[in-house]
C-alpha cells in the first residue's frame, strides 16, 4: 500500500472513530497484531508488504507496552473486539472499522491471503 493510502486508511478509521489520528494507528495496530496471531509468517508478510507503518501502528498497542502473554491475549475474535472497547469503540464503530480495514486488505492484497485473513479475523469481513 502506498503511503498516501494507508494515511487514508488512518484518517478514515479516525473519522468512524471519532480519535485523533495517533489513536487510529492504535486502533489499527490492535487489529494487524490480531491478524499477525492468526495467520501464517507467508500471509502476515504480504500484509507488512502493502502497509509500510505496520510496525509502527504495532508497536503503539497498549499492550505492547507489556509483555508478550498480554500481547497473545489479542488472539481470537473475541480478544480483538474487548482490546477495541477499550480503546473506546462502540461495537457499530468496531464493524465499520472492520469493514474499512477489510476492504482495503481486499484492495492491496491477492484473494487466497484475503480470503485467509477474513476467515481467521472476522470482524475484517464486513
Amino acid at each position: 500500500m502506498s503511503e498516501g493510502r494507508a494515511v487514508d486508511l488512518v484518517q478514515q478509521v479516525a473519522t468512524i472513530a471519532g480519535v485523533d489520528e495517533e489513536k487510529s494507528r492504535s486502533i489499527l495496530g490492535s487489529i494487524f497484531t490480531s491478524v499477525r496471531m492468526a495467520v501464517d509468517a507467508a500471509t502476515f508478510s504480504k500484509v507488512t508488504g502493502v502497509f509500510p507503518r505496520l510496525d509502527e501502528w504495532m508497536r503503539g498497542i497498549p499492550l505492547a507496552q507489556g509483555r508478550t502473554g498480554e500481547i497473545i491475549a489479542l488472539a481470537g475474535a473475541e480478544a480483538l473486539k474487548r482490546q477495541l472497547k477499550q480503546q473506546g469503540l462502540s461495537e457499530q464503530q468496531m464493524q465499520q472499522v472492520g469493514a474499512a480495514v477489510g476492504a482495503a486488505v481486499r484492495q492491496m492484497l491477492p484473494r487466497d491471503a484475503c480470503d485467509k485473513i477474513v476467515q481467521r479475523v472476522p470482524l475484517l469481513g464486513g
